[in-house]
């Protein structure tokens, strides 16, 4: 496939919004209180889609190729 590129590239870019929104949803508020808030389920749902991303641009790269680019 020759989106498998933009895949990994777009998985990337979700990993890093949820890395931003789950450090915010832990420096506004409690950590129980942070696993109900929006940061926190929004940023959960960007690494979601950064699995699927990568998991299905491996059907057509390799891992040792795909992975140092993620």
């Amino acid at each position: 496939m020759k989106y498998s590129w933009l895949l990994i590239f777009l998985a990337g870019l979700n990993s890093t919004f949820g890395n931003i929104l789950l450090k915010k949803s832990q420096s506004k508020y409690s950590f129980i209180e942070s696993l109900i808030s929006l940061e926190f389920i929004s940023g959960c749902f960007f690494y979601l889609l950064n699995v699927l991303l990568f998991a299905y641009s491996l059907k057509y790269l390799e891992v040792t190729k795909a992975y140092p680019v993620l």
